[in-house]
């Protein structure tokens, strides 16, 4: 016996990543990206409606929603190998700050 066939689920949260990192390997270019972040804050909303058929069955549609805000970070980007450029054999690393 069912007694209400509809339920209906909200969710509202906040919050901060902690030690996000980033590693991106070009391996045709033989370039490695390394980027570290402080604390990037989010918010997630989230909405379910799911409808009771019987007892066994159920039927549920839900939404979720995430915002990552921008976060300035440190980026490492260096050769893993030489390079053939038109005066000599190189290796190369730079460092920069992004947003």
């Amino acid at each position: 016996m069912i007694h209400c066939a509809w339920t209906f689920i909200g969710l509202v949260r906040a919050g901060a990543s902690v030690g996000a990192t980033d590693t991106d390997h070009h391996w045709r270019r033989n370039i490695r990206f390394e980027e570290k972040y402080g604390p990037i804050p989010f918010w997630n909303l989230g909405a379910e409606a799911a409808y009771q058929v019987n007892d066994s069955t159920q039927i549920t549609l839900g939404v979720d929603i995430e915002r990552f805000f921008r976060k300035e970070g440190d980026m490492i980007s260096n050769d893993k190998g030489p390079t053939r450029t038109a005066s000599a054999w190189t290796s190369s690393q730079s460092h920069s700050r992004w947003a």
